[in-house]
């Protein structure tokens, strides 16, 4: 081989190399998209859904307890329940995402956070309200938790695959 071609097969290895470094620094290099969704996935989402599965693990009690008087279940609700989901609400709304993708993601869990609320005021009204008979007010109620449950899993569901969707490991639960 002449010493000329032996350059340029020299000159031509070392600009694939540094092509090949090239592309991968750009496909390895993270998106705005991606570096929030994994801070929002990793560090901001568990500390909130932990607060709603205590809250979820509440009402669901409440349900449960068959010895419970009608104003000791309001007193929870109203003093216990009813504050957490609040807190929970201005934590959520707290966080302020900066990319289209999150802030969408962020707005799904405050309707989540809504509809734990809800189920919360349709007992508090079952409660209240003498004029509901007792069925009716409890079939409102379990339809109201059932609606939240829903809207988590949901939410779960979309977290899961908008992380696929950025090319991300979807959370561990």
């Amino acid at each position: 081989m002449s010493p000329t071609v032996h350059r340029a097969l020299r000159v031509a290895m070392l600009l694939v190399l540094a092509g090949g470094v090239g592309l991968g620094i750009h496909r390895l290099r993270r998106s705005e998209d991606q570096l929030e969704l994994t801070r929002y996935v990793e560090r901001d989402l568990p500390p909130l859904i932990a607060e709603e599965s205590a809250i979820a693990d509440q009402l669901s009690r409440l349900m449960r307890e068959k010895t419970i008087t009608a104003p000791d279940a309001r007193k929870q609700l109203v003093d216990e329940v009813n504050p957490r989901i609040v807190s929970l609400r201005h934590r959520a709304e707290a966080l302020q995402p900066k990319t289209i993708t999150v802030r969408e993601l962020a707005g799904e869990y405050l309707r989540v956070v809504d509809a734990w609320a809800e189920a919360t005021r349709a007992a508090v009204r079952a409660i209240d309200d003498p004029k509901l008979p007792q069925e009716a007010g409890l079939v409102s109620v379990r339809e109201r938790l059932d609606e939240a449950a829903q809207a988590s899993r949901t939410f779960s569901g979309h977290v899961v695959s908008t992380c696929r969707m950025h090319r991300l490991a979807p959370p561990v639960r």
